[in-house]
Parts: structure tokens; C-alpha cells; sequence
């Protein structure tokens, strides 16, 4: 697992890449992108509101969570 500290003025996005990137640094080169996955915009204004908020989404095959502090990326599970 990886626990990724979200910096002040980085977007939800650049977290979540962040996140994939200390897990897997080639994860740019993946066939299938991040906006294959989620609606980055609806992600980052999500994460921008005022409200507390936890968002548990699956990326390549990772289950994430992600809060406005940190983004969790857990293993991928047996199947």
C-alpha cells in the first residue's frame, strides 16, 4: 500500500498520479490513462469543496481511497 500526503495547491489529480507514481514509476506509460478511470474533473472539484469528503474508486485494478489529505492505493486483490 501506498499512503500519498496531499500538498497544498496540488490538484486531486496530481495526487492520485503522484500516489501511482511511488508505487509504480512507469504508470504514465500504462495503455489505459488515469481519465480512463475517473472523471478528473468531477474529482478535483470534489476534493476542492469545503466539505470533508472520502472517495473509494478503483485505478488499474487498485482500490483507492482518497481524501482531501491523502490518497491510499491498496494492492491489487486475488481474484
Amino acid at each position: 500500500m501506498v499512503t500519498y500526503s496531499i500538498s497544498g495547491g496540488e490538484t486531486a489529480v496530481e495526487a492520485l498520479i503522484g500516489a501511482f507514481e511511488a508505487l509504480e514509476p512507469d504508470v504514465q506509460a500504462r495503455e489505459r490513462t488515469l481519465y480512463d478511470h475517473v472523471a478528473t474533473d468531477a474529482v478535483d472539484e470534489l476534493l476542492a469543496a469545503e466539505t470533508a469528503i472520502r472517495l473509494e474508486i478503483v485505478i488499474w485494478q487498485h482500490p483507492v481511497v482518497l481524501t482531501r489529505e491523502t490518497v491510499e492505493v491498496y494492492a491489487v486483490p486475488d481474484a
